[in-house]
Parts: structure tokens; sequence; C-alpha cells
């Protein structure tokens, strides 16, 4: 399986196949500690740090070749201003895709979320024939355990611990959504 290298445009937005030179444009929204709150990273301490890790991303499998690493820069399209990213690594043996997102804090709530997933989730699900897709979220992260139910996804199972970072005891749940649900919900 080889990545597909596709811009996604929806009402809003443009989803841009991340590359290095995104770094630049992306650097001052992951410089926010807001974006944090809820896992365990921290923001990036360069801009050069940023751009190596977005040229190791650019390459869109990983180095043993069990994975496709399909990650998207989203823009707004009134205005050109970056305002996130959606990432998804794609397990070629499961077919099953990990799903995660950023929104910068100053465009939050605005619906820029869900407009963004419900792109890569259709994409996924149509032209890669993803079986699953799964989102691990902190359980005091309201505002995403409300996207991904909104998006269709359900919680599979009991939270679990995870190891304390950034002074607190945190706990994940694990939400999934299958193909046959995502298709059948939107047709």
């Amino acid at each position: 399986m080889k990545p597909i290298e596709v811009t996604h445009f929806t009402k809003r937005l443009v989803l841009e196949p991340l590359t290095k030179q995104h770094a630049s444009k992306l650097f001052e929204g992951f410089s926010s500690p807001k974006l944090y709150e809820y896992i365990p990273q921290n923001p990036p301490a360069s801009m050069s740090e940023l751009e190596t890790r977005y040229a190791h991303l650019e390459k869109r499998t990983s180095p043993d070749g069990g994975s496709l690493w399909l990650n998207w820069a989203c823009r707004l399209i009134a205005s050109d201003i970056y305002i996130g990213l959606v990432e998804v690594t794609l397990d070629i043996d499961s077919i099953d895709a990990a799903l995660a997102y950023f929104i910068f804090s100053d465009h939050q709530h605005l619906g820029y979320a869900r407009e963004a997933c419900e792109a890569v989730l259709e994409h996924i699900f149509r032209d890669y024939e993803a079986v699953s897709s799964t989102s691990e979220i902190d359980d005091l992260n309201e505002a995403s355990i409300a996207l991904v139910h909104r998006l269709g996804f359900q919680k599979l199972g009991d939270s679990r611990a995870v190891t304390p970072y950034k002074g607190k005891t945190h706990s994940e749940g694990r939400y999934s959504i299958t193909r046959e649900r995502w298709m059948s919900r939107s047709t």
C-alpha cells in the first residue's frame, strides 16, 4: 500500500499534505502550551525541531514499512491562515487508522476540527478502505470527546490509566468508528 497524496477542500478549509515547509507556517500555533494540556507532549523547542519532525513525516511511510503517515496542514480558505493539523497513522496490516488533530487555540470551538476530520475520515474509508479509525483521548478533554461522538465514534471499554505527565494522573478512553458505520452515516 502506498500513500495517496491528496489535498482536501471543505467549505472553509484546505487540507494540504504536510511537508517540511509547513513548519514555518505552523510553528507559532504549535508553540501554545494550552494545546498540550491533555497530551504527554510539549511545544516544539524550535523551528528547526519542527522542520526535522515534518521532514521525517513527509516520507509518509514508517521506517519499518508497517504504517502510512498521512498528515495534513489545515488552512482557512478565506484568509490563508494555518489553523492546525490532522494526523492519521494507518497500520498497513490491520488497516486501522489512528486519528489525531490539533486546532490552534484561537480557532477552537468553531467547527474546524469536525470539518477537517470529516474530510480525512471520508478519504481514509473510501480511498484506503480502512477497516476502522480510532482515537485515544484524555478523559478530561470534554471537547474532543464530544467531537468524536459527533463524528460517530463509540467508546471501546473502560478508560485506562496512563503514565502521569505534567504533574497529573491521567486516564484515556479509546474511541472507534468502523468503515461500515462511517459509510452508512455519510450516504
